[in-house]
């Protein structure tokens, strides 16, 4: 069932495109739904709904420990509720965000 969501398919279109990239997106349904990487050449919309500025931090930092897809310029969304405890409140998602996130650092960072 994971495998057919929203979150695994562009996960996996991600790994499949052999490519680096000039620009990488990052944010919540804001950046996923408003940001066209077909606009924009050699990019990728890796965005998820619901992802905080922590969500993207640990993706981010999993990307470029992991080194195997570069890029040269990221695009935050910067919006006021990607600050929101809200978002992290209930880890939704976990199976996705475990591949991503230490949830102990995360917890000992936000208290």
């Amino acid at each position: 069932i994971m495998a057919d969501s929203i979150l695994s398919r562009v996960e996996a279109q991600f790994w499949k495109e052999p490519r680096d990239l000039d620009v990488l997106f990052l944010g919540d349904s804001h950046s996923q739904n408003g940001l066209d990487p077909l606009r924009v050449a050699n990019s990728f919309n890796f965005s998820s709904a619901g992802e905080s500025y922590i969500q993207s931090y640990y993706k981010l930092r999993w990307l470029l420990d992991n080194d195997r897809k570069r890029f040269k310029v990221l695009v935050l969304q910067f919006d006021y509720q990607n600050f929101s405890t809200m978002y992290f409140k209930e880890a939704d998602n976990v199976w996705y965000w475990k591949r991503y996130m230490d949830f102990f650092e995360a917890g000992r960072v936000l208290g």
